[in-house]
């Protein structure tokens, strides 16, 4: 017995029931600093914009879910601000 035949033996003690339950704890994952993110880019841009940036780095360990949301966030706040500095 050498060093990968006890690594192949933890791989094969997974079963399919594991593997199913990860699948489904990735689907029903919602990011919450993206909807926060959307929320305050209308009425803290600062927050929203901080908000967003977490939740884009949170999105790359789920699929890319809530990847737009917090793009979109990005922009608003961006734009808001923006508009903030020139009216002012």
């Amino acid at each position: 017995m050498n060093f990968f035949d006890t690594y192949e033996n933890d791989i094969d003690d997974i079963n399919d029931d594991e593997i199913d339950k990860l699948k489904n704890e990735d689907k029903n994952y919602v990011n919450k600093m993206a909807i926060l993110a959307i929320i305050f880019a209308f009425i803290f841009p600062f927050l929203g914009w901080v908000f967003g940036e977490i939740g884009l780095y949170n999105s790359t360990f789920h699929n890319g879910k809530g990847k737009i949301l917090s793009i979109g966030s990005i922009i608003i706040a961006s734009i808001i601000v923006a508009l903030l500095e020139f009216l002012l």
